[in-house]
């Protein structure tokens, strides 16, 4: 387990190599295997943050950014504009901005 996120509806998300899952309580809700939508199948899932609209950011070793939207159950990259960048934090402000910090800066 590389990184845990809880929801507003008290679900917790689990980021780990290659899978994000879902949990309600104690039992598995849903998994994904999100190694599809990056370059490299041994990715880790490092950071994780829930915003404000219920998207879910990742932070991925070496592959910055996937968002997955749970309204429509798609996962989207963000285009950072830079390869091979760790993201490791997340915060939303007040105006809905998502500020993303990696080994680079913010």
């Amino acid at each position: 387990m590389y990184s845990i996120e809880a929801n507003s509806g008290g679900e917790i998300w689990l980021g780990r190599r290659k899978y994000v899952n879902l949990l309600a309580g104690q039992q598995s809700k849903k998994q994904w295997n999100v190694s599809s939508h990056l370059s490299h199948a041994y990715s880790v899932i490092y950071s994780m943050k829930q915003d404000s609209q219920g998207r879910l950011w990742m932070g991925i070793d070496d592959e910055g950014v996937l968002r997955y939207d749970p309204k429509n159950d798609t996962f989207k990259r963000i285009d950072l504009g830079m390869e091979n960048i760790d993201v490791r934090t997340f915060y939303e402000d007040e105006q809905g901005q998502m500020w993303i910090g990696s080994e680079e800066g913010v």
